[in-house]
């Protein structure tokens, strides 16, 4: 598989784990509360790792300048691939401000999440909704980059007369259908008033999924360690080792 499936982790994950994965993301970066520019910025990572910076803690008033000047010398000196800007809070116009400072100044790819990708041209961030296609998913229908972001998911969706919504299940229950060409399972149930599909993707399905994502044209994948460490062997790369 020419898809590289790079797993998230922690400082802790990192420590413990007896091995790495071949393709590592660490995870634990993001803005200081206390200062100017990022913290927990690591001091070593296995060669071709990606770099996530996340807003868990909140923009404000960070300096792009600052910001891209240490991502630039990490870059540097860690040799990652590339950098995940997985910013989930929307509409802050700081952050805005980042993410278009480090798309167009860092030298590796950046990937950013849908909320702040829209009007750039670097990879987005995101997932096909468990109903969708590769083909149907937006971004690839306009010939965008797509780092996939990789995860177990069940969703209810109710057809009814007025139309149909979606909502978040905990599991899939009872007797259930494999879908090709979405990759994940189904179950249906009539309803007085709606027609329920439930559809489930969990770790046994994402082998299948990522190998329908590579031939959407997806070159990058990212999910947790928690969920997929044992995936990385089944894949057909070599496990990892430290470095």
């Amino acid at each position: 598989m020419s898809l590289r499936f790079y797993l998230a982790m922690t400082d802790a994950e990192i420590r413990s784990a007896p091995s790495l994965p071949p393709h590592l993301a660490f995870m634990a970066c993001h803005f200081s509360p206390y200062g100017a520019g990022l913290t927990n910025i690591p001091q070593r990572l296995p060669p071709g790792s990606i770099l996530i910076v996340n807003d868990r803690v909140p923009v404000l008033h960070h300096d792009p300048g600052i910001i891209l000047g240490q991502l630039k010398t990490a870059v540097q000196k860690l040799g990652v691939f590339g950098v995940l800007l997985d910013f989930q809070i929307p509409e802050q116009s700081q952050t805005a401000k980042i993410v278009k400072a480090l798309t167009e100044g860092l030298p590796c790819p950046v990937a950013v999440s849908a909320a702040y990708g829209k009007d750039l041209t670097c990879p987005i961030f995101a997932a096909p909704a468990l109903h969708l296609r590769f083909c149907d998913f937006e971004p690839i229908k306009k010939g965008r980059s797509l780092w996939l972001e990789a995860y177990e998911e069940t969703a209810v969706y109710s057809i009814t007369g007025e139309g149909c919504s979606a909502g978040r299940e905990a599991k899939l229950n009872g007797e259930s259908f494999f879908d090709d060409a979405l990759q994940c399972r189904y179950a249906f149930s009539i309803e007085k008033d709606a027609v329920l599909f439930t559809l489930s993707r969990q770790t046994e399905e994402i082998p299948g999924y990522l190998q329908a994502a590579e031939k959407a044209g997806v070159s990058v994948a990212v999910g947790l360690y928690q969920q997929f460490s044992g995936l990385t062997p089944a894949s057909g790369a070599k496990t990892g080792s430290r470095w």
